[in-house]
């Protein structure tokens, strides 16, 4: 009878255990960690004590599940939930809510200061680099902390605004962390409005391009423009960059802005300018969601034959990380695109890996110095080196060098000594509409 009773309890016990438990990583899951976060809560209330909650989602996860399979997301879930309990203390909870959102309950905090640590801790081991079917792959992570009771008194109110302070987070370039305030939550309102009004503007051909110089070194002529997104909001006017392009990769809109993106310039090389003028290379940005997805090829394909454009005109820039998120997946959407003869430039190099055996996986033509190196030069010693090195290690795989943010002569000058291959910048030519841009492209028809 005593050991039917004990089996009896250890089975209940068992049951449980594995209602509290997310199956996948072994990590506890929404249930134990509500129950946990209103212990603590009962706690901290009777001893006047503080902690905070903070709401994790990895930057690349649907880009990497999606490619690679469920099976590899799976195996991804795992390694980031065994990164994450290693950065946390034993008396800290790490629980995993769903897909790939994870909240941590960090006790006894000591302030501020204290939680940035943790929460940078967090995002390191995050944004470490792991191993997915034989290959590298790197993916980061937005973080929001909300402090009781500065920031809330119940459970449901802390975890709405370490969720609104993580949105913040992604919306500021991703891999780093923000911690709530009640200015955040405005600005949060405003994004969430932005958004539901770009989503119009895509809809409502608000959106246009402006184009920036490309620079030739060596001849002093325009080889080439950059096509910008740019938004002509009916009543705000021209909408910064920042909010119309970092938005619109955030909140899932890159793919629809990134399918309509290609064809503007491509419209305007072949019909927006006056019959007889050169054509130059139009370099257009793509985000890691436009490269992860099925459609880029044929969009490119379709593309070009409808407006009768030849695939040496166009260039696909993307920057390193968004070629890191999913290299392999990446690699074989760029070797077909490359195989159209469209050129491939690396934009912000020496920002991310920026090694040899990374940048062979690809078939770049071109490589962009970030213009934060190009600001420091010429005084700077390191960033003159590292601008150095990147040229020398460009020109020795055949590939074309160009740096960005130019302002200054004396930038200019030692780019040229150093080798450069071209140049862009506010010194050389802010971005213009068509008609401005019909201005260069007329001098470079013109003899001499």
């Amino acid at each position: 009878m005593g050991r039917d009773v004990t089996l009896a309890a250890l089975a209940e016990q068992k049951v449980q255990e594995l209602a509290h438990t997310d199956s996948l990583t072994g990590l506890p899951n929404r249930n134990r960690f509500l129950g946990k976060l209103g212990a603590m809560l009962a706690r901290s209330r009777r001893r006047e004590g503080s902690f905070a909650v903070c709401f994790i989602d990895l930057d690349g996860f649907k880009s990497i599940n999606d490619s690679l399979g469920h099976d590899a997301g799976d195996e991804l879930l795992r390694q980031m939930a065994l990164r994450l309990r290693g950065a946390l203390r034993e008396t800290d909870l790490i629980a995993r809510l769903g897909g790939d959102e994870f909240v941590a309950l960090i006790e006894e905090t000591s302030g501020v200061a204290h939680l940035a640590r943790v929460g940078q801790k967090m995002l390191d081991t995050i944004g470490a680099s792991l191993q997915l079917q034989g290959s590298d792959y790197l993916v980061t992570g937005s973080l929001g902390i909300a402090q009781y009771p500065l920031d809330g008194e119940d459970a449901a109110t802390l975890l709405k605004q370490a969720d609104s302070a993580m949105y913040q987070a992604k919306d500021r370039g991703k891999n780093n962390l923000q911690f709530y305030t009640a200015e955040l939550a405005t600005e949060s309102a405003r994004l969430s409005a932005l958004e539901a009004e770009l989503r119009m503007a895509l809809q409502r051909d608000e959106l246009t391009l402006y184009y920036q110089p490309k620079i030739d070194l060596a001849s002093g002529r325009l080889c080439g423009v950059e096509a910008l997104v740019r938004w002509l909001h009916p009543e705000r006017g021209l909408v910064p960059p920042v909010d119309c392009v970092g938005l619109a990769e955030e909140r899932g809109l890159s793919e629809p802005l990134g399918r309509w993106v290609p064809r503007l310039p491509a419209s305007s090389c072949a019909t927006g300018s006056p019959p007889g003028l050169p054509t130059v290379p139009v370099a257009v940005n793509l985000s890691a969601r436009q490269v992860g997805s099925d459609s880029l090829v044929n969009d490119v394909q379709q593309a070009l034959p409808e407006f009768d454009l030849a695939a040496t005109d166009l260039e696909v820039e993307l920057t390193e990380s968004a070629l890191m998120t999913d290299p392999k997946h990446a690699g074989d959407v760029l070797h077909q695109v490359a195989a159209m003869g469209v050129a491939l430039s690396i934009d912000d190099f020496g920002t991310g890996y920026s090694s040899l055996s990374y940048l062979k996986r690809f078939p770049a033509r071109l490589v962009k110095i970030d213009r934060a190196f190009v600001d420091g030069l010429p005084d700077d010693g390191d960033d003159l080196a590292i601008t150095r090195a990147v040229i020398a290690m460009a020109h020795s795989l055949k590939l074309t060098v160009v740096a960005e943010g130019v302002e200054t002569q004396a930038q200019l000058q030692v780019l040229r000594q150093l080798g450069c291959d071209q140049v862009q910048g506010y010194l050389l030519g802010r971005p213009m509409p068509t008609s401005e841009l019909d201005g260069q492209l007329l001098a470079l028809a013109t003899p001499g």
